[in-house]
């Protein structure tokens, strides 16, 4: 696998290696969905730039298994995707474009602590 999954104090950081494919993206939506911490924490993914096997096509595909599959919770949680400036940034935004019914807030920085202060803060 070569998404590295940490459980902090405060959230679930997921950190996909560089090269990161579409299948890397579902395997980690899978493993902190099936996490026990995940009723409790919010997450946050880190992309960094680098070669991306992602199509625009596979972005529709990720929302769709995403909403048909996502835990059933009991609050309102977040999803903060951090990115470098460049191709990873836009294809993060294009996501946003495309995720219009996701069952949880979902948030872009470009900085870790952004990010933490956001997932932080109550909804």
């Amino acid at each position: 696998m070569t998404v590295k999954i940490s459980v902090l104090e405060t959230y679930i950081l997921v950190e996909p290696s560089r090269g990161v494919n579409y299948w890397d993206i579902l395997e980690g939506c899978i493993k902190i969905s099936n996490m026990k911490e995940f009723l409790d924490k919010n997450d946050i993914w880190i992309f960094k730039e680098g070669p991306l096997m992602l199509t625009i096509d596979d972005l529709y595909k990720l929302h769709n298994i995403i909403v048909e599959h996502y835990p059933k919770v009991t609050r309102e949680r977040k999803t903060a995707i951090v990115v470098e400036s460049g191709y990873m940034s836009g294809l993060v935004d294009r996501f946003l474009g495309v995720s219009k019914k996701l069952p949880f807030t979902l948030k872009v920085f470009n900085d870790l602590v952004s990010a933490e202060n956001w997932i932080l803060k109550e909804i």
